[in-house]
């Protein structure tokens, strides 16, 4: 379980909130029409492990698209892992060679690593874009930055996580894929301090 304070939570829930005001105007008439779903991924390697469990609205006239809030959990090493809760959005709606889709989140999250501790907000991005058909690329990273944390300490300006790979969308709001994480520390220097790298094999389902 993910160990945040309560002034943690309602702080995540005004973000989440304020983004989603930001928004309201232009989403008001795409979300009029949107029904409950559930989107569910997992993946893993011989050195990592990674899941996720959303709940949200999928908009009845953009299958494919998504935003809710969402729970994760995954491994830096065998000994260390991060935990994640916030807010995700994406759209696959229409993905076309000359379109790109895009996945979106914003969340607290616990590090632990051997006895180096963190917590406090992340965001990240993962772009997709279309190789043939129904095969796709994808390319993202997720920022810890320490203006965004409250018990950072070793020096580091930021944890980083970031993946490329392929992506194969499946019927009925399914996918397989396959990617490259990157896990590392940025220093104050700017120099890459490697955590974890490794190809995972996943799979997805909005549901």
């Amino acid at each position: 379980m993910i160990n945040f304070t309560c002034s943690s939570v309602r702080l995540l829930l005004r973000v989440s909130l304020l983004a989603l005001f930001s928004v309201q105007v232009d989403a008001k008439e795409v979300y009029q029409d949107a029904q409950g779903s559930f989107f569910i991924a997992l993946s893993g390697g011989s050195q990592a492990y990674q899941s996720e469990i959303a709940f949200g609205l999928e908009p009845s006239n953009m299958p494919g698209s998504f935003g809710g809030l969402y729970l994760g959990a995954s491994s830096l090493t065998h000994s260390g892992s991060v935990r994640e809760l916030g807010v995700k959005a994406f759209n696959f709606s229409e993905l076309t060679s000359k379109s790109y889709g895009a996945t979106m989140h914003i969340s607290l999250s616990r590090t632990r690593l051997g006895s180096y501790r963190r917590r406090g907000f992340e965001v990240g991005a993962t772009v997709y874009g279309v190789i043939y058909g129904s095969v796709t690329w994808l390319a993202g990273s997720t920022v810890r930055p320490r203006e965004l944390s409250w018990d950072w300490h070793d020096g580091a300006i930021t944890e980083m996580r970031s993946q490329v790979g392929l992506n194969y969308r499946l019927s009925l709001g399914g996918a397989v894929f396959v990617l490259y994480q990157y896990d590392n520390f940025i220093d104050s220097s700017w120099r890459l301090d490697k955590i974890n790298g490794t190809t995972m094999l996943g799979i997805n389902w909005l549901l």
